[in-house]
């Protein structure tokens, strides 16, 4: 009877890490800047745990380095970060969020950021390693 009771907690378990994998695709990984030009050197790092995810992000824009981290969470297939600046580049806001989507094939993170100062603009990324 234990036997049988621990398989089907063993089932139950199984059944659920499968549904959470399809409600919260991987975005662990590795991550380049794919929006433009003027932003180079970027790379943006995410630990993911179901719905909960952090992130780290060094980019430079026109030369000159930003780096952020934030905390998000999946909502509505979308992941939601609240970032906060730690190297600023001058002029530009110290918080703010972004909204991303990951593409059906896993490859392509795509949203826009909002920062404190009211600002919004388009956000790309490409992964480069899982």
């Amino acid at each position: 009877m234990k036997s049988l009771f621990a398989l089907i907690v063993l089932c139950f378990s199984t059944l659920i890490a499968t549904a959470q994998q399809n409600i919260f695709p991987d975005i662990n990984g590795i991550w380049t800047d794919a929006n433009s030009a003027a932003f180079t050197n970027g790379y943006l790092i995410i630990s993911q745990e179901g719905e909960k995810a952090s992130m780290s992000h060094y980019l430079e824009f026109n030369g000159i380095p930003m780096v952020e981290y934030g905390v998000g969470t999946y909502l509505g297939g979308k992941v939601f970060f609240d970032v906060k600046v730690s190297k600023p580049i001058p002029g530009w806001a110290l918080t703010g969020k972004h909204y991303l989507t990951i593409s059906d094939d896993g490859k392509t993170l795509k949203g826009e950021y909002e920062d404190a100062k009211g600002n919004r603009g388009p956000l790309v990324f490409k992964r480069i390693l899982k």
